[in-house]
């Protein structure tokens, strides 16, 4: 006797299974054409980096509120050591933006030779004391050399909107290319020792598209408020010169000679592995990996390969090969902020150094805080460097200092 309910049974069991593949195939499908088209894939590495670049420190914050006010200051203290020298270092400097002066005190101490005194700065003159050396304040004058009537450290020039100016280049860039654009290969790339087969979709960005692109960008810029504001202060014009300066500008692309190169992603399903741009035999990628920043640079004769870990243990590690020799070097820096408000930031840095053997240990703590007003009666009867004494010039040739800064004793 044959059961024909298990038949219908299994024909609606059959039914299920292929709609339940042709949905996985169809999302499949509009994934890949949604996200993994090569125009897809650029531009959202693109927007990924920027993203990861731009990201904000937690302390920027109470850090412009104090650079804001008309006192400021920054003091910094502690050793660094190197081969045989052990410098310790301690100093202050203060800031007072309504008088328009700064000043340094320093306390060096190189291997047991000490050297302390202070500088100061206003009216375009940098003023000199050095302690048993100089009886009086000298300066040298320092005119157009400062852009300001003072030595200003601690400037905080006003935020600008860059996020929002590269956001505008991306869309320019996103509104000017199509899959078209591109070539594809396959390649295999090797990151951290290890071999990994990607698709790598390349866009030949020469001067035709980059007219088309700068083209749009102005446009976009010239409808934005905000990133009109932003581009005017990039270019350091006034808001009303900004529509002449890209004229400029775009007349200047028009003129130049052809040229072109290559802007490549390489991609593994959704992951991208590198962003390169190459032109000639000359290249540079980069990989980022979660807080991992990896480089390759190339060029006809050497390859310079390095990681960068971000955030709060900074790790640089660079390691060269040039001409059949290695060369490497290791930054091991970590900054811990211990204390953080609107008047004052404490912070402790420890950075060591290590190269070809050789190593070179910082170890500093660092204060932002409030200023205090600067007594400029200090320097009254400052005279010219030119009119120093015979004696004071002596004495500051016998420092002691000096010989244990450039010692190559050990």
């Amino acid at each position: 006797m044959i059961n024909y309910n298990g038949g219908e049974n299994m024909k609606k069991q059959t039914s299920l299974i292929i709609s339940i593949i042709l949905i996985v195939v169809g999302c499949v499908v509009y994934f890949g054409y949604r996200y993994m088209t090569p125009k897809k894939v650029l531009i959202r590495t693109l927007n990924a980096y920027e993203e990861s670049l731009l990201e904000d420190n937690k302390n920027s914050e109470n850090i412009k509120r104090i650079f804001s006010k008309d006192y400021k200051a920054l003091n910094v203290s502690g050793k660094m050591s190197y081969i045989n020298q052990n410098i310790g270092i301690d100093i202050k400097y203060n800031e007072d933006t309504k008088d328009k002066i700064s000043q340094i005190k320093y306390d060096l101490d190189v291997n047991n030779a000490k050297l302390s005194g202070d500088l100061v700065s206003t009216n375009k003159k940098l003023y000199i004391m050095i302690k048993d050396v100089f009886k009086k304040y000298y300066y040298i004058d320092m005119g157009d050399e400062l852009p300001e009537d003072y030595i200003n450290f601690l400037k905080v020039d006003e935020e600008l909107d860059i996020d929002k100016v590269i956001d505008l280049y991306i869309e320019s860039i996103d509104e000017n290319i199509s899959n078209s654009n591109f070539n594809s290969s396959r390649e295999t790339i090797t990151l951290d020792g290890k071999k990994i087969k990607t698709k790598k979709y390349t866009l030949v960005y020469d001067k035709k598209l980059n007219d088309k692109i700068f083209n749009t960008f102005v446009k976009k810029v010239k409808n934005n408020e905000d990133a009109s504001i932003t581009m005017s202060k990039m270019l350091g014009v006034d808001e009303k010169d900004l529509d002449k300066t890209f004229e400029k500008q775009l007349k200047d692309l028009k003129d130049e000679e052809d040229y072109s190169y290559n802007l490549s992603v390489y991609t593994k399903f959704y992951k991208t592995y590198l962003i390169e741009i190459e032109k000639d035999k000359n290249s540079i990628a980069i990989n980022k990996d979660k807080e991992t920043y990896n480089f390759i640079i190339k060029s006809e004769d050497s390859t310079i390969t390095g990681k960068v870990l971000t955030h709060n243990k900074d790790k640089v590690k660079i390691e060269a090969k040039l001409k059949n020799k290695y060369y490497s070097m290791d930054i091991d820096s970590v900054t811990d902020v211990t204390k953080s408000s609107s008047k004052e930031i404490i912070m402790k840095n420890d950075t060591i150094i290590t190269s070809m053997g050789q190593k070179m240990d910082f170890d500093f703590d660092i204060t932002i805080k409030e200023g205090e007003k600067i007594d400029s009666s200090i320097i009254k009867d400052a005279e010219n460097m030119d009119n120093i004494s015979q004696n004071e010039e002596y004495a500051l040739g016998t420092v002691d200092i000096f010989d244990s800064l450039f010692s190559t004793e050990s």
